[in-house]
Formats: C-alpha cells, sequence, structure tokens
C-alpha cells in the first residue's frame, strides 16, 4: 500500500487539533491509517514504529507538522493530503467541529471537475483551503 507524507514547516498545532486531523484524513475514502505529528524526536519514532516514516520527514523539527497517509492507491493517499490543508485551517479556528461539519463544509466549497465522472470516485471536486475557512468565519477570502 502506498505511503504518502508531507512536512508543513511551521506550523505548529496543538495535540486536540493534531488528533482531529488524523482522524479526519483516517475518514477519507481509501485512507487505512494516518497521523498528524509535531516533529519531536518522539514522533519521529512513533512514525517510524507505525511505519509510516519517509526520508523527507528526517529534517523535521519540533515546530513542524509531519503528516502521513498509508492508502489503498496513489490517488486515496494524495487526495487525502491535498485535503489536510483545508481541515487543519478549519480545525485551527473550530476545534470542536465535528467529522460530519468538515465534510460539509469542503463539499459546499469544492468546485467541480469535469473529468470527475469518469475518474476514481475518491476524486470529486477541487477543494479550495480558502473557502470553507472563510465560510466558517463569514469572511471573503483575498
Amino acid at each position: 500500500m502506498p505511503i504518502r507524507a508531507e512536512v508543513w514547516r511551521s506550523f505548529y498545532q496543538d495535540s486536540m487539533v493534531l488528533m482531529r486531523l488524523a482522524a479526519q484524513l483516517r475518514e477519507r475514502p481509501g485512507v487505512r491509517q494516518s497521523a498528524a505529528l509535531m516533529g519531536t524526536r518522539a514522533n519521529h519514532q512513533l512514525f517510524a514504529s507505525a511505519g509510516l516514516s519517509r526520508p523527507d520527514q528526517a529534517g523535521a523539527s519540533p515546530g513542524d507538522l509531519m503528516l502521513a497517509v498509508e492508502a489503498e492507491t496513489d490517488a486515496a493517499a494524495e487526495a487525502a493530503l491535498a485535503s489536510a490543508r483545508a481541515v487543519a485551517l478549519l480545525l485551527e479556528r473550530n476545534p470542536r467541529l465535528t467529522a460530519a461539519e468538515v465534510r460539509a463544509l469542503l463539499a459546499a466549497t469544492a468546485r467541480p471537475l469535469p473529468e470527475a465522472a469518469t475518474a476514481s470516485a475518491v476524486v470529486v471536486g477541487l477543494a479550495d483551503a480558502c473557502a470553507p475557512v472563510a465560510k466558517l468565519v463569514a469572511a471573503a477570502c483575498p
């Protein structure tokens, strides 16, 4: 199964946001496991013991957010990571959002892709990182 990982430099999040973000990623279609942790030495070891460690995470420091997703397909892993930034921003603004509320905000602000009707069921629209946050706080995107 493919594993994809990202490091978001200087993107500190508290443990509540990290737990919710990992849970949201696990609910994505085709995702087997996910993790969202800050780049501390102990968390690097947790990634390694879970089999989610990747070479590009090696330089992550305690102020960097490490994400990893193991999924059934490359497309499922990429789609999960693509939605992660918007989900992180939503949870940062309101950590009490439920999974259903996050899904509803993302769905309401996603732009349909013309090829979505013929593509994998995982890819249903183009997520917009600003639009769901703007909708949540009743503001406009820049």
